[in-house]
């Protein structure tokens, strides 16, 4: 995923006509959200899920958006809190840049 910082100097650099990142999802860039990252609830909300932790992962917007009201078992995925963590020490985000 992309630093907000990092996709807000793409935006300067090449204009808010040509890469809009913040504001209402009809008016951002596509790239923009594909490449930032959401919440998403494991159980969705429609289906009884709760805003907590234990109900909480990190996603794409895409696969967010695209999951909709969907289980996790319908869609044939694995529950992402029942893998171990890994930390990628040497992503920045493209901060570095």
């Amino acid at each position: 995923m992309i630093d907000t910082k990092a996709l807000m100097k793409m935006e300067k650099m090449v204009g808010k006509k040509q890469f809009k990142v913040k504001g209402r999802n009809s008016e951002r860039h596509g790239v923009a959200l594909a490449l930032r990252a959401t919440i998403d609830h494991i159980k969705p909300l429609t289906l009884g899920g709760r805003t907590r932790l234990d109900n909480l992962v990190t996603s794409c917007w895409s696969c967010n958006y695209g999951k909709l009201n969907a289980t996790l078992e319908q869609l044939g995925i694995l529950n992402p809190l029942s893998k171990s963590s890994t930390t990628h020490q040497r992503w920045d985000g493209l901060m570095n840049i």
